[in-house]
């Protein structure tokens, strides 16, 4: 029943399109976002110059038309550039601010519905059309044992095993994006008594396992690339090539750190983000933790000693 809604909705997401373009409007520009990941969206580069101010998201009615009013809305506080800012439905952007629902209202896309998803942009010119665009929402999956369970987490498919605990931090929600199994993040929490530090590790397999060095330089500006988009007054405070020692082994690979502002209850923040990546066998390994400025002193031995404890599987190759 689903798929059939999303057909009916891209059929008229079409036929909207070709009548727009073939009728009294032959100049008209069509103006709609790309899913770039689940249930993430961006504007196509050919609007970098212009600005969001508004993304909305409608519900699918059983006519397979969207709902008049819409079930989310967040609005841009500031200039954002359209080029430059990745939408995660349900998730407030930095620059944004949500009117629908009322905060502390939070929208969360249910896995299989149908949605239409719509940016608005300015400046925008008379020729512009503004259109709906039909997707199926993506759930995570819920893997692993439960948050409270003492026992370790060990992906199936890579080997990798997560403790409970790892230096001073505690397990938390551990995800899968794939119905192979094969891209999985665990979250891991520090006590917040000693301040909130988020870190999470992705696991996840290559597109081609034979990835020199140079492809593990691409895919990791490609995540650099990602985090800038989602983050969008993030700045490059160092990056450069890092190492960690496994198994007897030294792993090469690379790291980056952004420092961001982030609003909180004490008013506007400077926070850190850090993202290392590595390749093992045919997986990446990436890390990735975000942390007030202030604690980075501190964090930075906490870090260390995290990526030295939580220990990689051991291939035959090694």
């Amino acid at each position: 029943m689903r798929r059939l809604s999303l057909f009916r909705g891209l059929f008229y997401f079409c036929l909207l399109s070709i009548a727009a373009l073939t009728t009294g409007c032959p100049s008209v520009r069509l103006v709609y976002p790309d899913m770039v990941s689940v249930n993430c969206f961006a504007m196509p580069q050919q609007w970098a110059d212009r600005y969001i101010t508004s993304v909305k998201v409608y519900e699918d009615t059983e006519s397979s038309r969207a709902s008049k009013e819409p079930v989310w809305v967040i609005e841009a506080t500031d200039r954002i550039p359209a080029g430059k800012v990745y939408v995660s439905v349900g998730s407030i952007p930095e620059g944004f601010e949500q009117t629908v629902p009322p905060l502390p209202q939070r929208f969360k896309p249910i896995g299989g519905q149908t949605y239409y998803i719509q940016f608005e942009i300015e400046p925008a010119d008379e020729d512009m059309l503004f259109i709906l665009k039909p997707w199926v929402a993506s759930s995570f999956a819920q893997i692993g044992p439960d948050e409270d369970d003492d026992k370790p987490y060990t992906h199936p498919n890579s080997k990798m095993e997560f403790p409970k605990y790892v230096g001073l931090f505690e397990r938390g929600e551990i995800k899968c994006y794939d119905k192979k199994g094969n891209n999985i993040s665990v979250a891991y929490y520090r006590p917040p008594e000693r301040g909130l530090v988020e870190m999470t590790v992705y696991v996840y397999l290559m597109d081609d396992p034979k990835r020199d060095s140079d492809g593990l330089k691409m895919h990791f500006e490609e995540c650099k690339e990602t985090i800038e988009k989602l983050q969008h007054n993030s700045k490059v405070a160092s990056e450069g090539k890092i190492h960690i020692t496994q198994n007897g082994n030294t792993h090469q690979g690379y790291g980056v750190t952004f420092s961001i502002t982030k609003q909180t209850q004490q008013g506007s923040m400077p926070f850190l983000t850090k993202l290392f990546l590595f390749g093992h066998g045919e997986w990446f390994i990436k890390y990735r933790v975000t942390y007030p400025e202030m604690m980075d002193e501190h964090v930075n031995t906490e870090i260390k000693q995290f990526t030295n404890e939580l220990t990689w599987p051991k291939y035959p190759t090694e």
